[in-house]
């Protein structure tokens, strides 16, 4: 088992804040270290949140070159998955 990184200073700046993301899939994904949940909002409206979610998994997300990719080889499917809404439209 690959023991989780610890986040640095400059990790913690970004912890528990909304991140946009330039991907086709993702708008923004957010990830709490306490309770190890990442939610993902997806370019659709969906919002989903995803359990015990290695810090290194979200860092992972953030610093690959397609974010979308990443969610669907690494976080999809193989954490356990809620469905938090959709968001409405005005």
């Amino acid at each position: 088992m690959t023991q989780d990184l610890i986040p640095t200073t400059e990790d913690i700046a970004i912890l528990n804040k909304l991140i946009e993301v330039d991907s086709s899939m993702l708008s923004a994904v957010k990830y709490n270290p306490e309770s190890k949940i990442l939610e993902a909002w997806f370019t659709s409206g969906a919002r989903w949140a995803y359990h015990d979610v290695p810090f290194r998994v979200f860092k992972e997300l953030l610093e690959s070159d397609s974010q979308g990719s990443y969610m669907n080889s690494f976080i999809i499917g193989e954490y356990t998955e809620e469905n938090l809404g959709k968001k409405r439209k005005r």
